[in-house]
């Protein structure tokens, strides 16, 4: 799963509304974004703000 390969890079928003069909599923990526300090999100607009914010405050590549 590309969460578990990314979430220690500081570059992931994590999105998971609460009223998806099976929310016990997402338990545990809500669990591992907490232990790396990953930002959570419950709508879209919410979770593409943040990860606007991520690029935003992410330095220049040359």
């Amino acid at each position: 799963m590309e969460f578990g390969l990314d979430v220690g890079s500081g570059k992931v928003v994590l999105g998971c509304p609460p009223d998806c069909p099976d929310p016990q599923r997402n338990r545990y990526l809500i669990y591992v974004a907490g232990e790396h300090q990953v930002p959570v999100r419950e709508t879209l607009a919410e979770t593409v703000a943040s990860a606007l914010q991520l690029v935003a405050a992410a330095p220049a590549s040359p």
